[in-house]
């Protein structure tokens, strides 16, 4: 069995997800999801709690209980460690070791309990399309969500131009890791893209639009998607992104996901070159080798 643990936003689950999903097709394993840490209130300072999002997409999955976690956290007694080796039933427990890709990751065996944020296709790309099929959305929302859809799939320069703010600029342990990136990255990305194509129609997704309409000026028709259009867990704007033809993202898993997902196969992503503001994460492996980095 692949027990994982899931933390953080609904990004960060989809990338826990999807490489804890490889590893039991790898394996032929069950999988079970350990949503323990996720729902737990304990206060903690400068945390962000999370709900469990991964509900937003139509996807098979198990809920680890405490009886199964424990395990492989207990302390066996001899007589349970004998019977483990014997049986071969071992409960083994990996923590990814650092934010780069581990190679190690692949080659487990047996009953794996995984801990990690696996922000690497590098996880999971050998079922590539395993997870673009678990990953679906029913395109089930209102008709002005809907409608919009329709304009962005006619539309043969839709650019995703996503802008990630709120908490990498309130909270001081988000902005540490992460920062926030201005409009002159966005300058640049754009210059970067009118390069590679004269098809551009900018469609703005932000948490804070208010600020991207006083800040953000490009010299193609612009259209800021408001907030009506997040939908619940922002599973309308997720489906809204994803369904543009190129992107131009921040540091967000989120837009990394509505990125890696987008069907168009001649599709021009274009991402931060710098990941976190921590120099000390190698962060290498988070952009695939098809996206370009500005």
């Amino acid at each position: 069995m692949i027990v994982v643990k899931l933390m953080g936003g609904l990004g960060n689950q989809m990338f826990e997800y999807a490489a804890a999903r490889s590893l039991a097709l790898r394996n032929n394993a069950p999988l079970f999801l350990d949503l323990e840490f996720l729902l737990d209130r304990t206060p903690r300072e400068n945390y962000i709690f999370r709900d469990f999002d991964l509900p937003v997409f139509n996807l098979e999955y198990a809920v680890a209980d405490q009886k199964l976690t424990r395990r492989f956290f207990k302390n066996p007694g001899l007589g349970e460690k004998i019977l483990r080796k014997i049986s071969g039933n071992e409960y083994k427990y990996y923590h990814e070791p650092h934010f780069h890709f581990d190679p190690v990751f692949t080659g487990l065996k047996g009953n794996q309990y995984i801990e990690g944020y696996f922000q690497s296709e590098k996880y999971f790309i050998d079922h590539a399309d395993d997870i673009r099929l678990a990953f679906r959305q029913s395109g089930n929302f209102p008709p002005h969500v809907m409608q919009l859809v329709e304009k962005i799939r006619k539309d043969p320069g839709a650019l995703c131009l996503h802008v990630r703010r709120t908490d990498f600029v309130t909270n001081p342990v988000s902005n540490a890791v992460h920062g926030v990136l201005d409009e002159s990255y966005y300058s640049k990305a754009i210059k970067r893209l009118e390069s590679l194509t004269d098809k551009i129609s900018v469609y703005v997704f932000s948490d804070d639009i208010s600020w991207c309409k006083k800040q953000l000026k490009f010299d193609h028709p612009t259209y800021f998607v408001e907030d009506d259009y997040a939908g619940v867990k922002c599973a309308s704007q997720f489906y809204l992104m994803r369904s543009c033809r190129n992107f131009i993202i921040p540091n967000s898993s989120f837009s990394w996901w509505t990125a890696w997902l987008g069907n168009d196969k001649n599709k021009i992503v274009i991402a931060p070159e710098r990941w976190f503001t921590d120099a000390h994460r190698n962060s290498s492996d988070v952009i695939p080798a098809s996206w370009i980095s500005v």
